[in-house]
């Protein structure tokens, strides 16, 4: 208890000096909070909107449709609704047919996906129906009905009303084409979707490639996302003959992402730390310096090494946890405001697209994050107390005593 009021005295014998001290604590630690939380919020966003987006949780498909897009690889609906309908967690699926094409107008052409869904099922699986924002989502009488996304409304110079004529192979390998009506213009996160990702309705495509009863994907939503691996494993076990992929492999950067985010975040946040480290272990070893004379003093007159050493430990300790928790504090705090009201990122609209991710990013900091930046605080301030410490009890009583 003696140690802990003479350190903390020692310490405020120069305020000047100690409080420009806890000061840059207080930044860094903010700082280094302040952007693990946005980092976090920023791959969490993406993630999800990719998968309520386009992605899902869970995706099947037969085995010889992956990365090919045969249109003759398709999957028929007995066994697999039955399984599905057996598994904990569900919240909901959705069946599709997948064909690539080319779709044209009189202005231009361009490569597009082709997705057959059926507009209510997919409404639970995806939000792709609160992202138009021209027209309707399918309500309409119109034969063969499609949405396009606004990047490729752009490029083949349509809109809403005109029609777009779509040329593919059916499951024969026969060349089909079909005039197709545009009912509406989505703007979804990703560019690259709105360029490419064409929707129609599931029966229209089914009769154009000749199979009126077979499809090539499932996409399944769990009620939590981190259940897609067990949920996957599962159905590939009742189902030997298809592939049943969870997201982390369906969209492999997703989960890479996801993986490497902590790791990455705490790389930086351990770099602020050794930036802190130096600028206590600076001022603790000027302290010493100017305490020269009284050091050799208290060591005269009987404290012991491990004492002096334990003093100067507790002084730079002191300093870190009046400095550590303020930081935390205060980067806590900012997070959890702007996690509410957003960060918008004005000006970046189009890069961020690119990459599918919103231009107005929710910070996202949780206790586990903030525990271990207080763990790593601790431990910067007891190394940061080790040099000033062992510089400290190397001093020769006699000589530091006629020091001035």
């Amino acid at each position: 208890m003696v140690l802990f009021k003479i350190a903390w005295r020692n310490i405020w014998r120069n305020k000047l000096r100690s409080l420009v001290v806890i000061l840059s604590i207080v930044v860094g630690i903010f700082a280094g909070v302040f952007t693990i939380a946005f980092s976090y919020g920023l791959n969490q966003q993406r993630t999800e909107s990719m998968l309520r987006s386009m992605v899902s949780h869970i995706q099947i498909h037969h085995p010889g449709f992956v990365g090919e897009y045969a249109a003759d690889k398709t999957m028929d609906n007995g066994q697999v609704q039955q399984e599905l309908e057996r598994l904990p967690q569900l919240e909901a699926y959705t069946k599709r047919v997948v064909v690539q094409g080319l779709a044209q107008t009189a202005a231009n052409s361009a490569g597009v996906m082709v997705q057959g869904i059926d507009p209510v099922a997919e409404a639970t699986v995806t939000d792709m129906h609160q992202k138009v924002i021209s027209g309707s989502y399918f309500d309409t009488k119109s034969r063969n009905p499609v949405l396009i996304g606004t990047k490729l409304a752009e490029k083949l110079k349509t809109q809403v009303g005109k029609y777009v004529v779509f040329t593919f192979q059916d499951k024969l390998g026969e060349v089909v084409s079909a005039r197709c009506k545009v009912v509406g213009i989505y703007k979804s996160i990703s560019s690259k979707i709105d360029e490419t990702l064409v929707f129609a309705q599931i029966h229209d495509l089914q009769n154009l490639l000749g199979m009126p009863s077979e499809f090539h994907e499932v996409a399944v939503v769990m009620q939590e996302a981190g259940q897609a691996r067990t949920g996957a494993a599962q159905l590939q076990a009742a189902l030997p003959s298809l592939t049943v992929r969870a997201w982390q492999e369906v969209s492999p950067e997703l989960g890479y992402a996801d993986e490497t985010m902590s790791s990455s975040l705490f790389i930086i946040m351990g770099i602020i730390m050794l930036a802190l480290m130096g600028g206590i272990v600076n001022t603790m070893l000027m302290a010493v310096l100017e305490r020269t004379r009284e050091l050799g003093m208290v060591r005269c007159v009987g404290m012991g090494r491990v004492k002096v050493f334990v003093m100067i430990m507790i002084e730079t300790a002191l300093l870190s946890l009046i400095g550590g928790p303020l930081g935390l504090a205060v980067g806590a705090s900012f997070s959890a405001y702007y996690g509410k009201a957003g960060i918008p990122l004005t000006g970046f609209d189009q890069g961020l697209e690119a990459f599918g991710i919103s231009n107005v990013v929710y910070p996202v900091i949780t206790a586990t994050e903030i525990m271990q930046v207080m763990a790593m605080v601790l431990a910067t301030a007891l190394l940061s107390a080790i040099v000033p410490g062992i510089r400290a009890i190397r001093l020769k009583p006699a000589e530091a005593v006629r020091a001035f």
